[in-house]
């Protein structure tokens, strides 16, 4: 990308065995995917295929990009090796990941969030699981591909009841900056099992105290805004003291998050045809990402700002400057 008009080809890096990597973190020399969807075909290491595990082998998979010629495995990490009761659950992938100061935050639906200590990409190792859901590792039929075909199993089986509702479905994960608490959104589908679901049965953004990871508690939740149509939580972003969240058909919102117990809505971006799969707070403004799938007018950004993008002090946005800035001064060195 040294010219970002001519990007050039460089590798291709596949895990293996093969997984559906939906989505991935850089953090310095490192790649980190989701080993999204991947089967466990061969349940009792016979060599057979045979009873299917839906999500069995679902994890993290750490690749070394230092050489981006030459991409290479640094680490795995499964979900059954720490937990295996929600790996057997069938209904818990990893969707998605976020890395700060040697944690990465992994978002696996049913199962809650799973952290990692990836101070050495090497060797990652479990820290913590909180926000799992209550039948989050109630194990389900497995799939066994000498009796049935995949579409009997998936329509006959398969609990689209739970995996589309609430509680659970750990869709995106975000700490803020400090590290101090963690957002989690939760993405529901209940017009798949319900007719006329009410805005309570949507998927919000769960607010944890993640201060002392070994005692974490959640104090707050941010609701699906009542409104018609599809409006479940999907990708967010946060700064110091502000949370910009898409809510596909509920719009773009923008929310204080000062006081992170007590979320409080401060604006909101919501035109007819419109639904959003993102968005993201950027030289002060809000860049909301229009899905095409279900946006009439087809997908796009839209960028957001009732200051035309001036940034306010101080860098962060909102809140109030130090009372009494201080500037540290010292001797200047090679």
């Amino acid at each position: 990308m040294s010219d970002p008009a001519d990007p050039e080809f460089l590798s291709f890096y596949e895990p293996e065995p093969a997984a559906n990597i939906h989505n991935l973190f850089i953090e310095d020399d490192h790649a980190y995917l989701v080993l999204a969807e991947p089967t466990n075909t061969d349940t009792d290491d016979d060599g057979e295929r045979d009873l299917v595990r839906l999500y069995g082998d679902v994890g993290l998979e750490i690749v070394d990009i230092s050489d981006p010629q030459n991409p290479t495995n640094a680490a795995t990490w499964y979900l059954k090796e720490k937990l295996p009761d929600y790996a057997k659950a069938g209904v818990n992938p990893n969707h998605d990941v976020y890395v700060q100061d040697g944690l990465a935050y992994n978002a696996f639906w049913d199962a809650g969030v799973v952290v990692l200590d990836v101070s050495d990409p090497t060797s990652p190792e479990f820290v913590t699981q909180f926000g799992a859901a209550p039948q989050g590792d109630e194990e389900i039929q497995p799939w066994n591909v000498n009796e049935e075909s995949f579409h009997e199993y998936y329509n006959e089986v398969f609990p689209f009841d739970r995996y589309y509702t609430r509680q659970g479905n750990a869709h995106y994960v975000r700490p803020s900056p400090d590290g101090n608490y963690t957002y989690v959104g939760a993405e529901t589908f209940p017009q798949y099992v319900m007719n006329d679901p009410e805005t309570s049965d949507y998927g919000g953004i769960e607010v944890f105290d993640t201060s002392d990871l070994s005692a974490v508690e959640q104090v707050g939740r941010i609701d699906p805004p009542d409104v018609e149509g599809f409006r479940t939580s999907h990708n967010f972003d946060v700064t110091d003291n502000r949370l910009h969240a898409s809510w596909y058909e509920g719009g773009v919102r923008v929310y204080d998050v000062t006081d992170p117990a007590n979320p409080e809505e401060l604006g909101a971006y919501d035109p007819d045809g419109y639904s959003f799969w993102a968005a993201v707070y950027e030289r002060g403004m809000t860049v909301g990402s229009a899905y095409g799938g279900g946006s009439a007018a087809g997908g796009g950004l839209v960028f957001l700002s009732n200051d035309r993008g001036k940034k306010q002090p101080p860098a962060f946005e909102g809140g109030e400057g130090s009372p009494d800035p201080q500037v540290e001064s010292g001797e200047a060195t090679d």
